[in-house]
């Protein structure tokens, strides 16, 4: 919204949320997450919530039970500190559509290119729906759905996502 025209060569998108409001998320996630959502935000049952945040957890990964300890254990101290409040912004918060037209626009026009990257096996947002959102608002865009992976596709694939990534820069 703020830079000049064409200060962006392209955009890259990893299992997304094509932008923030309400009436995306329920178009592109799926059943799973927004069941776990609701008891995610819950204040009146504490081990509902905390057995969600962590069945939540688990659904970033194809293979959640490969995952090292260690790194569960820090993304997991991450998640857990934040606040209902806060997880509130992250299923519910909306943009500003001043700040989301320009790069509408320049989607639109075909200005500005995107790679999007989804896992097919993501529990969070779905490559079937997610992929045709996308395609509505990007005249120029590529996309790549690791069919195998999650949502959190950037860990579980390096060397692919990287590939990828390092293609649609050159």
């Amino acid at each position: 919204a703020y830079l000049p025209p064409q200060t962006l060569s392209g955009a890259i998108y990893l299992a997304p949320l094509p932008y923030m409001g309400e009436e995306i998320l329920p178009r592109v996630s799926t059943d799973f997450v927004r069941a776990r959502a609701e008891e995610i935000l819950r204040n009146d049952d504490v081990g509902l919530a905390l057995t969600a945040r962590l069945e939540f957890f688990d659904s970033l990964f194809s293979h959640p039970n490969q995952i090292p300890h260690e790194l569960r254990c820090l993304w997991m101290g991450a998640a857990l500190a934040a606040t209902p409040d806060d997880l509130k912004l992250v299923f519910g918060r909306t943009q500003d559509e001043s700040t989301v037209a320009p790069l509408l626009a320049a989607a639109r026009e075909g200005i500005l290119p995107l790679l999007l990257l989804q896992g097919g096996a993501d529990k969070q947002i779905s490559a079937k729906h997610v992929v045709p959102e996308v395609e509505s608002l990007w005249k120029n865009v590529e996309v790549t759905v690791f069919e195998d992976l999650g949502h959190a596709l950037f860990y579980e694939d390096v060397e692919g996502v990287m590939d990828r990534i390092s293609k649609f820069v050159e």
